[in-house]
Protein backbone atom coordinates (compact mmCIF):
# COMPACT_ATOMS: atom_id res chain seq x y z
CA UNK A 1 0.00 0.00 0.00
CA UNK A 2 0.87 3.48 -0.32
CA UNK A 3 1.33 5.55 2.72
CA UNK A 4 0.70 9.34 2.95
CA UNK A 5 4.09 11.14 3.87
CA UNK A 6 3.91 15.03 4.65
CA UNK A 7 6.87 16.85 2.71
CA UNK A 8 7.09 21.09 2.55
CA UNK A 9 5.94 20.72 -0.74
CA UNK A 10 2.55 18.45 -0.49
CA UNK A 11 0.75 15.71 0.96
CA UNK A 12 0.55 12.77 -0.39
CA UNK A 13 -3.10 10.53 -0.89
CA UNK A 14 -3.13 7.07 1.15
CA UNK A 15 -4.34 5.32 -1.98
CA UNK A 16 -5.36 1.04 -1.56
CA UNK A 17 -5.66 -1.43 -4.40
CA UNK A 18 -8.96 -3.05 -4.77
CA UNK A 19 -8.15 -6.36 -6.31
CA UNK A 20 -10.74 -8.28 -8.41
CA UNK A 21 -10.63 -11.06 -11.07
CA UNK A 22 -10.39 -9.60 -14.86
CA UNK A 23 -11.03 -11.35 -18.05
CA UNK A 24 -7.40 -12.43 -19.65
CA UNK A 25 -6.94 -10.33 -22.56
CA UNK A 26 -3.80 -10.71 -24.54
CA UNK A 27 -2.68 -7.82 -27.24
CA UNK A 28 0.09 -9.61 -29.69
CA UNK A 29 1.91 -7.01 -30.83
CA UNK A 30 -0.46 -4.49 -30.74
CA UNK A 31 0.42 -1.25 -28.62
CA UNK A 32 -2.55 -0.17 -26.83
CA UNK A 33 -2.57 3.30 -26.03
CA UNK A 34 -5.83 6.17 -25.35
CA UNK A 35 -5.82 9.79 -26.75
CA UNK A 36 -8.07 12.17 -25.56
CA UNK A 37 -7.51 15.31 -27.62
CA UNK A 38 -4.42 14.15 -27.70
CA UNK A 39 -2.26 12.73 -30.74
CA UNK A 40 -0.34 9.36 -30.89
CA UNK A 41 1.33 7.67 -33.22
CA UNK A 42 2.84 4.37 -33.86
CA UNK A 43 5.65 3.06 -36.54
CA UNK A 44 8.39 0.68 -36.99
CA UNK A 45 10.71 3.24 -37.99
CA UNK A 46 13.91 3.93 -36.02
CA UNK A 47 13.27 6.53 -33.61
CA UNK A 48 16.18 9.79 -33.42
CA UNK A 49 19.04 7.57 -31.31
CA UNK A 50 18.92 8.38 -27.49
CA UNK A 51 20.66 12.14 -27.61
CA UNK A 52 20.92 12.18 -23.77
CA UNK A 53 24.80 12.63 -23.20
CA UNK A 54 26.25 11.67 -19.72
CA UNK A 55 28.20 14.60 -18.46
CA UNK A 56 29.10 12.82 -15.37
CA UNK A 57 32.43 13.51 -13.54
CA UNK A 58 35.06 11.10 -14.96
CA UNK A 59 36.13 9.65 -12.09
CA UNK A 60 38.48 6.80 -12.89
CA UNK A 61 41.85 7.30 -12.83
CA UNK A 62 41.61 10.16 -10.22
CA UNK A 63 40.64 9.76 -6.97
CA UNK A 64 43.46 11.30 -4.64
CA UNK A 65 42.40 13.01 -1.67
CA UNK A 66 43.35 16.79 -0.82
CA UNK A 67 44.88 16.71 2.82
CA UNK A 68 44.66 20.53 2.73
CA UNK A 69 41.30 20.16 2.47
CA UNK A 70 40.43 16.34 3.68
CA UNK A 71 41.41 16.63 7.62
CA UNK A 72 39.31 14.68 8.59
CA UNK A 73 40.11 11.02 7.44
CA UNK A 74 40.75 7.99 9.14
CA UNK A 75 42.20 4.59 8.51
CA UNK A 76 39.23 2.52 7.70
CA UNK A 77 38.71 -0.13 10.16
CA UNK A 78 37.05 -2.80 7.48
CA UNK A 79 38.51 -2.27 4.35
CA UNK A 80 40.34 -4.44 2.04
CA UNK A 81 42.49 -2.89 0.63
CA UNK A 82 42.86 -0.45 3.29
CA UNK A 83 41.80 2.88 2.60
CA UNK A 84 41.50 6.38 4.46
CA UNK A 85 38.14 7.89 4.20
CA UNK A 86 35.52 9.00 6.57
CA UNK A 87 33.36 7.02 8.92
CA UNK A 88 31.13 10.25 9.72
CA UNK A 89 29.07 12.31 7.77
CA UNK A 90 29.79 15.54 9.73
CA UNK A 91 33.36 15.31 9.11
CA UNK A 92 32.78 15.31 5.28
CA UNK A 93 30.38 18.42 6.13
CA UNK A 94 32.70 20.16 8.21
CA UNK A 95 35.90 19.77 6.43
CA UNK A 96 33.69 20.86 3.20
CA UNK A 97 32.34 23.85 5.01
CA UNK A 98 36.22 25.09 5.94
CA UNK A 99 37.19 24.88 2.10
CA UNK A 100 34.07 26.56 1.33
CA UNK A 101 34.73 29.78 3.90
CA UNK A 102 38.16 29.65 2.63
CA UNK A 103 37.12 30.24 -1.11
CA UNK A 104 34.94 32.89 -0.16
CA UNK A 105 37.18 34.88 2.38
CA UNK A 106 39.77 34.77 -1.01
CA UNK A 107 42.52 32.43 1.29
CA UNK A 108 42.08 30.02 -2.10
CA UNK A 109 40.64 29.72 -5.22
CA UNK A 110 38.33 26.66 -6.15
CA UNK A 111 40.53 23.86 -6.53
CA UNK A 112 38.63 20.59 -7.81
CA UNK A 113 38.12 17.90 -8.07
CA UNK A 114 37.22 17.34 -4.26
CA UNK A 115 37.32 14.23 -3.10
CA UNK A 116 35.77 12.49 0.11
CA UNK A 117 36.14 8.65 0.17
CA UNK A 118 33.52 6.73 2.55
CA UNK A 119 34.91 3.89 4.30
CA UNK A 120 33.45 0.49 3.35
CA UNK A 121 30.68 -1.31 5.20
CA UNK A 122 29.71 1.81 6.94
CA UNK A 123 26.15 3.14 7.94
CA UNK A 124 26.27 7.11 7.92
CA UNK A 125 23.72 8.64 10.11
CA UNK A 126 21.94 11.20 8.25
CA UNK A 127 19.59 12.94 10.88
CA UNK A 128 20.92 16.24 9.49
CA UNK A 129 21.39 16.59 5.62
CA UNK A 130 24.80 16.65 3.71
CA UNK A 131 24.42 19.98 1.54
CA UNK A 132 26.84 19.75 -1.47
CA UNK A 133 28.96 23.04 -1.42
CA UNK A 134 31.94 22.55 -3.40
CA UNK A 135 31.86 22.39 -7.50
CA UNK A 136 33.66 19.11 -8.88
CA UNK A 137 32.80 17.33 -5.35
CA UNK A 138 32.92 13.64 -5.47
CA UNK A 139 31.74 11.03 -2.94
CA UNK A 140 32.81 7.38 -3.71
CA UNK A 141 31.93 4.26 -1.43
CA UNK A 142 35.49 1.93 -0.48
CA UNK A 143 38.10 0.49 -2.10
CA UNK A 144 36.62 -0.23 -5.18
CA UNK A 145 33.99 2.70 -5.94
CA UNK A 146 31.11 0.38 -5.69
CA UNK A 147 27.89 -0.10 -4.33
CA UNK A 148 28.75 -3.52 -2.73
CA UNK A 149 31.65 -1.86 -0.40
CA UNK A 150 28.31 -0.96 1.27
CA UNK A 151 28.49 2.98 1.86
CA UNK A 152 24.95 3.60 3.48
CA UNK A 153 22.97 6.90 3.78
CA UNK A 154 20.51 6.00 7.06
CA UNK A 155 17.63 7.40 7.32
CA UNK A 156 16.17 11.53 7.78
CA UNK A 157 14.35 14.08 5.99
CA UNK A 158 16.39 14.87 3.49
CA UNK A 159 19.60 13.42 2.91
CA UNK A 160 21.39 15.19 0.19
CA UNK A 161 20.68 18.71 -0.52
CA UNK A 162 22.17 20.97 -3.98
CA UNK A 163 21.45 24.67 -3.35
CA UNK A 164 22.58 28.01 -5.84
CA UNK A 165 26.25 28.79 -4.37
CA UNK A 166 25.95 31.44 -1.73
CA UNK A 167 29.29 33.40 -2.75
CA UNK A 168 29.12 36.08 -5.46
CA UNK A 169 30.46 34.89 -8.69
CA UNK A 170 31.36 31.48 -7.64
CA UNK A 171 29.29 28.44 -10.42
CA UNK A 172 28.64 25.13 -9.32
CA UNK A 173 28.71 23.16 -12.37
CA UNK A 174 28.90 19.49 -11.16
CA UNK A 175 29.27 17.01 -8.32
CA UNK A 176 29.11 13.19 -8.18
CA UNK A 177 28.02 10.50 -5.65
CA UNK A 178 29.42 6.74 -6.73
CA UNK A 179 28.16 3.44 -5.02
CA UNK A 180 26.60 5.29 -2.27
CA UNK A 181 23.22 3.35 -0.59
CA UNK A 182 19.82 5.68 -0.01
CA UNK A 183 18.35 3.87 2.69
CA UNK A 184 14.94 4.58 5.13
CA UNK A 185 15.15 8.24 4.11
CA UNK A 186 11.52 9.83 4.58
CA UNK A 187 11.28 13.21 2.66
CA UNK A 188 14.22 13.19 -0.28
CA UNK A 189 17.08 11.64 -0.47
CA UNK A 190 18.54 14.14 -2.84
CA UNK A 191 16.81 17.80 -2.87
CA UNK A 192 18.51 19.15 -6.14
CA UNK A 193 17.83 22.77 -6.13
CA UNK A 194 20.47 24.49 -8.05
CA UNK A 195 19.67 26.24 -11.36
CA UNK A 196 20.93 24.90 -15.22
CA UNK A 197 23.30 23.90 -16.12
CA UNK A 198 25.09 22.30 -13.23
CA UNK A 199 24.77 18.54 -12.85
CA UNK A 200 24.81 15.91 -10.57
CA UNK A 201 25.32 12.29 -11.40
CA UNK A 202 24.88 9.00 -9.18
CA UNK A 203 26.29 6.33 -10.45
CA UNK A 204 26.44 2.69 -9.19
CA UNK A 205 23.90 3.68 -6.69
CA UNK A 206 21.11 2.44 -4.82
CA UNK A 207 17.70 3.38 -3.25
CA UNK A 208 16.10 1.06 -0.97
CA UNK A 209 13.75 0.60 1.81
CA UNK A 210 11.86 3.81 2.04
CA UNK A 211 8.83 5.34 2.35
CA UNK A 212 8.84 8.66 1.44
CA UNK A 213 7.31 11.59 -1.28
CA UNK A 214 10.33 12.08 -3.18
CA UNK A 215 13.86 9.88 -3.94
CA UNK A 216 15.07 12.45 -6.58
CA UNK A 217 13.21 15.91 -6.44
CA UNK A 218 14.32 18.79 -8.93
CA UNK A 219 12.82 22.24 -8.79
CA UNK A 220 12.97 24.64 -6.07
CA UNK A 221 12.46 24.50 -2.73
CA UNK A 222 9.17 26.30 -2.64
CA UNK A 223 6.55 27.27 -5.16
CA UNK A 224 7.42 26.72 -8.50
CA UNK A 225 10.42 27.60 -10.89
CA UNK A 226 10.82 30.45 -12.82
CA UNK A 227 13.94 29.06 -14.68
CA UNK A 228 15.77 26.29 -16.39
CA UNK A 229 16.42 23.93 -13.08
CA UNK A 230 19.80 21.57 -13.00
CA UNK A 231 20.25 18.18 -14.74
CA UNK A 232 20.26 15.20 -12.41
CA UNK A 233 21.88 11.52 -13.94
CA UNK A 234 21.71 8.03 -12.32
CA UNK A 235 23.91 5.14 -14.19
CA UNK A 236 26.12 3.12 -14.16
CA UNK A 237 23.40 0.15 -12.82
CA UNK A 238 22.07 2.00 -10.51
CA UNK A 239 19.02 0.24 -8.29
CA UNK A 240 15.67 1.89 -6.78
CA UNK A 241 13.64 -0.89 -4.92
CA UNK A 242 11.76 -2.06 -2.12
CA UNK A 243 9.86 1.97 -2.20
CA UNK A 244 7.08 3.16 -1.33
CA UNK A 245 5.30 6.56 -1.63
CA UNK A 246 4.10 9.38 -3.78
CA UNK A 247 6.60 10.47 -6.94
CA UNK A 248 9.91 8.41 -6.61
CA UNK A 249 11.56 10.76 -9.58
CA UNK A 250 10.13 14.38 -9.83
CA UNK A 251 11.68 16.46 -12.13
CA UNK A 252 10.09 20.03 -12.55
CA UNK A 253 11.56 22.17 -15.43
CA UNK A 254 15.02 20.42 -15.20
CA UNK A 255 16.77 17.05 -16.87
CA UNK A 256 16.93 13.63 -15.70
CA UNK A 257 18.57 10.99 -17.27
CA UNK A 258 18.29 7.27 -16.38
CA UNK A 259 20.96 4.73 -18.26
CA UNK A 260 21.11 1.26 -16.91
CA UNK A 261 19.02 1.66 -14.31
CA UNK A 262 16.40 -0.89 -12.25
CA UNK A 263 13.45 -0.26 -10.82
CA UNK A 264 12.15 -3.60 -8.77
CA UNK A 265 9.39 -3.74 -5.74
CA UNK A 266 8.16 -0.33 -5.63
CA UNK A 267 4.50 0.68 -4.53
CA UNK A 268 4.11 4.92 -5.60
CA UNK A 269 1.23 7.03 -6.97
CA UNK A 270 4.23 7.87 -9.73
CA UNK A 271 7.46 6.50 -10.13
CA UNK A 272 8.64 9.61 -12.52
CA UNK A 273 6.61 12.80 -13.41
CA UNK A 274 7.80 15.15 -15.53
CA UNK A 275 6.94 18.70 -15.80
CA UNK A 276 7.05 22.52 -16.57
CA UNK A 277 9.03 21.82 -19.81
CA UNK A 278 11.42 19.45 -18.00
CA UNK A 279 13.15 16.62 -19.85
CA UNK A 280 13.52 13.16 -18.88
CA UNK A 281 15.28 10.68 -20.58
CA UNK A 282 15.23 6.66 -20.41
CA UNK A 283 17.75 4.26 -21.78
CA UNK A 284 18.19 0.82 -20.45
CA UNK A 285 15.75 0.89 -18.03
CA UNK A 286 13.90 -2.06 -16.30
CA UNK A 287 10.26 -1.50 -13.94
CA UNK A 288 9.74 -5.02 -12.70
CA UNK A 289 6.97 -6.33 -10.16
CA UNK A 290 5.37 -2.74 -8.88
CA UNK A 291 2.08 -1.14 -8.10
CA UNK A 292 2.12 1.84 -8.93
CA UNK A 293 -1.20 4.78 -10.95
CA UNK A 294 2.00 5.46 -13.83
CA UNK A 295 5.41 4.55 -13.84
CA UNK A 296 6.03 7.85 -15.69
CA UNK A 297 4.06 10.86 -16.99
CA UNK A 298 4.47 13.93 -18.54
CA UNK A 299 2.34 17.28 -17.93
CA UNK A 300 3.04 21.21 -18.79
CA UNK A 301 4.80 20.70 -21.80
CA UNK A 302 7.35 17.82 -20.13
CA UNK A 303 8.96 15.88 -22.38
CA UNK A 304 9.93 11.99 -22.05
CA UNK A 305 12.39 10.01 -24.32
CA UNK A 306 12.47 6.65 -23.69
CA UNK A 307 14.45 4.09 -25.38
CA UNK A 308 15.50 0.16 -24.62
CA UNK A 309 13.22 0.02 -21.79
CA UNK A 310 11.42 -3.05 -20.22
CA UNK A 311 7.80 -3.06 -18.03
CA UNK A 312 7.31 -6.37 -16.78
CA UNK A 313 5.54 -7.59 -13.44
CA UNK A 314 3.53 -4.79 -12.97
CA UNK A 315 0.20 -5.97 -10.35
CA UNK A 316 -1.62 -2.41 -10.14
CA UNK A 317 -1.50 0.38 -12.47
CA UNK A 318 -3.68 3.11 -14.90
CA UNK A 319 -1.41 3.95 -17.60
CA UNK A 320 1.80 3.09 -17.86
CA UNK A 321 3.12 6.25 -19.41
CA UNK A 322 1.32 9.50 -19.75
CA UNK A 323 1.35 12.70 -21.47
CA UNK A 324 -1.16 15.28 -20.69
CA UNK A 325 -1.34 19.03 -21.72
CA UNK A 326 -0.54 21.43 -25.03
CA UNK A 327 3.17 20.55 -25.77
CA UNK A 328 3.72 17.82 -23.65
CA UNK A 329 5.37 14.74 -25.27
CA UNK A 330 6.51 11.22 -25.16
CA UNK A 331 8.79 9.34 -28.17
CA UNK A 332 9.43 5.85 -27.37
CA UNK A 333 11.51 3.03 -29.11
CA UNK A 334 12.41 -0.39 -28.88
CA UNK A 335 10.05 -0.55 -25.25
CA UNK A 336 8.52 -3.51 -24.31
CA UNK A 337 5.44 -3.81 -21.78
CA UNK A 338 4.90 -7.21 -21.83
CA UNK A 339 3.83 -9.86 -18.75
CA UNK A 340 2.02 -7.62 -16.51
CA UNK A 341 -0.58 -8.84 -14.21
CA UNK A 342 -3.25 -6.59 -13.50
CA UNK A 343 -6.12 -7.73 -11.63
CA UNK A 344 -7.84 -4.19 -10.01
CA UNK A 345 -11.51 -3.55 -10.90
CA UNK A 346 -9.82 -0.70 -13.44
CA UNK A 347 -7.99 -1.61 -16.78
CA UNK A 348 -5.07 -0.10 -17.97
CA UNK A 349 -3.25 1.84 -20.69
CA UNK A 350 0.03 1.58 -22.14
CA UNK A 351 -0.02 5.14 -23.42
CA UNK A 352 -2.11 7.76 -22.30
CA UNK A 353 -2.09 11.31 -24.10
CA UNK A 354 -4.91 13.83 -22.96
CA UNK A 355 -5.70 17.75 -23.60
CA UNK A 356 -3.01 18.33 -26.83
CA UNK A 357 -0.12 16.01 -25.60
CA UNK A 358 1.71 13.53 -28.38
CA UNK A 359 2.75 10.26 -28.54
CA UNK A 360 5.20 8.72 -30.60
CA UNK A 361 5.76 4.46 -30.48
CA UNK A 362 7.97 2.83 -32.34
CA UNK A 363 9.75 -0.27 -32.59
CA UNK A 364 7.66 -1.54 -29.43
CA UNK A 365 5.62 -4.34 -27.95
CA UNK A 366 2.96 -4.64 -25.82
CA UNK A 367 2.07 -8.74 -25.21
CA UNK A 368 1.20 -11.24 -22.61
CA UNK A 369 -0.67 -8.36 -20.41
CA UNK A 370 -3.93 -8.85 -18.30
CA UNK A 371 -6.59 -6.01 -17.67
CA UNK A 372 -5.71 -4.45 -20.51
CA UNK A 373 -8.37 -1.63 -21.84
CA UNK A 374 -9.58 -0.33 -24.92
CA UNK A 375 -10.66 2.71 -24.71
CA UNK A 376 -9.76 5.26 -27.60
Amino acid sequence: MVESVTSRKSSTTRRRHNYYSHKRRRQQQVFVVSAMNGHTTTSSNTLLAFTATIVALSIIGSHAQNPEVNTRTIDCADSSPPLVGYDRIQDIRNDQLEEYERIENGQVPPRPPYVFRLCPNTVFSMDEPLEILLSGMTVTCGPNLRSSDSCVFQGGFEQVIINEPTIDGYTFEMASFVGVTFDGFSGSSISAFAAAPATFSCQDCVWQNFNANFAVDIGVMTGAPTSERMRVEITDGSVVQQGQGGTFFSNDMGTLVFDDVSFLDLEAISVIATSNMGVTMLHKVIFDTASVNTISSASNGGIQNIVNTTVTGLTAVNDVFSAQGAGSRIDMFNVAINNNRITGASPFTGVRVLGGASATVRRSEFIGNTGVSVRK
